[in-house]
């Protein structure tokens, strides 16, 4: 299989902020918005903003008026705390589950190996 170099050159958050203006994105904080897309890595957070877009006539991809950055930055928020609750539980419910084999396994087997 042949090598085929990657074509795209590193962008800047603040230029990332440019493109996303060109599409009518607008912001009410820059500094923020060029702060969370250094950490956030600009396709994860592109995904937050999709169901805020629309295909114009000439079929480029364009943001509905009056839509903000921190509007995607709202839901990403939200998304991030559902998952840190939801891993919560599950951690909960593995040392819950865990819990339980330690005590069943060696009750129902009578084994010594698995006493404590």
């Amino acid at each position: 299989m042949a090598h085929i170099p990657y074509s795209k050159s590193h962008r800047k958050p603040i230029d990332l902020i440019g493109d996303l203006e060109e599409k009518g994105l607008n912001f009410k904080d820059k500094v923020l918005a060029e702060h969370i897309l250094s950490f956030i890595s600009y396709y994860r957070f592109k995904i937050y903003l999709f169901q805020f877009m629309y295909q114009n006539e000439e079929g480029k991809k364009q943001f509905l008026d009056g839509v903000f950055f921190e509007n995607g930055l709202d839901i990403y928020r939200f998304d991030e705390s559902l998952r840190n609750y939801i891993f919560r539980i599950i951690f909960r419910l593995e040392i819950k589950f865990r819990s339980r084999l330690d005590h069943t396994i060696p009750n129902k087997l009578q084994d010594a190996v698995f006493s404590t």
